[in-house]
């Protein structure tokens, strides 16, 4: 009697570790599509980012551009009130 009641409290310690292995592996999957989806939106505000950057220089550029042809203008139209 004794030793069913050992093999049972054995068998039921044995479940319950199983269950415990079996909770883990699930919220190891959980973290684990948890933490790709976040790589994910990394990668994708990496990339919004370096579009920003990309745009940001280009507008700059087109800045200095405009503010270069305003200089020539005014150069001209000064040349102009002169003569």
């Amino acid at each position: 009697m004794n030793t069913i009641k050992t093999l049972l409290q054995g068998n039921e310690e044995l479940t319950n570790a199983i269950s415990g292995i079996e909770d883990i592996r699930t919220d190891s999957h959980t973290l684990r599509e948890w933490g790709n989806e976040e790589y994910d939106r990394a990668d994708y505000a990496e990339d919004e980012r370096d579009d920003a950057l990309r745009d940001k220089e280009l507008l700059e550029d087109e800045v200095s551009e405009l503010k270069s042809k305003i200089e020539e203008l005014e150069e001209e139209l000064k040349n102009v009130e002169q003569s």
